[in-house]
């Protein structure tokens, strides 16, 4: 019995030690140059004051670093006294990234899921789609198939957009197909830009018969790419 018992007891202490939550909204924030955001952290204990008790955390994630958010946003205590709200005037593209609201209670650490902010500039959006094709051959090729396989990789690489807010699909002689999806940053530095890159693999006689056609859908916004039928006579790697 005094096994059951010393997990009741560690079951019982953590309950009663971490009654301390935070929690953080809205999970995704998307604005323009110019225009202003607003951050809300919460927590389960009352406060008197915001600035003594949350403090925010802004990680950059084209270089993955950690940074400061301006002290000149000050954190306004609502009527709960349990919530916190700073916002964000006069936004610049500098100001995306990640925030996390923090408190301490009881020389605890307790961090908030976190809020993306994309800041981007105004103007129209002007999707970039490119395609790469990737042929089979006899001799070494980028991607590990099987001679006998007799298939084509296609890639779609979406610029200039968010990842979480694009959808790309495949229309194979109008039949939808999903494929592989991925995203990430094309480098760590200021210029980097985010990238979503889809692909499939079509069969050597649908890519010699069928349309295949990359469709990119962000917002308000449907562009699509097709396969030229020039470039399926080629046996190299395309980009157009």
């Amino acid at each position: 019995m005094a096994v059951p018992l010393l997990l009741l007891c560690c079951v019982c202490t953590l309950s009663t030690s971490l009654p301390h939550v935070v929690f953080q909204s809205p999970d995704f924030i998307t604005t323009s140059v110019g225009e202003s955001f607003r951050l809300k952290c919460t927590r389960d204990l009352p406060m008197s004051y915001c600035y003594n008790s949350i403090s925010w955390h802004k990680v950059n994630l084209r270089s993955g670093k950690l940074g400061g958010v301006s002290v000149h946003n000050k954190d306004q205590l609502e009527d709960d006294k349990k919530s916190c709200t700073k916002t964000i005037n006069n936004a610049q593209v500098k100001d995306s990234g990640i925030y996390y609201c923090a408190s301490v209670h009881d020389k605890m650490l307790f961090i908030g899921i976190g809020t993306r902010v994309v800041v981007t500039d105004t103007g129209p959006l002007n999707l970039s789609v490119v395609l790469y094709t990737l042929v089979v051959e006899e001799v070494e090729v980028e991607v590990e198939v099987e001679e006998d396989d007799a298939s084509v990789l296609l890639q779609c690489v979406v610029m200039d957009a968010v990842p979480s807010q694009v959808r790309v699909w495949w229309l194979v002689d109008d039949e939808e197909r999903t494929g592989w999806t991925e995203s990430g940053w094309t480098g760590h530095n200021n210029s980097a830009a985010e990238y979503t890159r889809a692909q499939i693999r079509v069969s050597a006689e649908e890519w010699n018969e069928v349309t295949i056609q990359c469709v990119v859908n962000y917002k308000n916004q449907t562009v699509s790419r097709a396969v030229p039928p020039s470039c399926k006579q080629s046996k190299q790697t395309l980009m157009f």
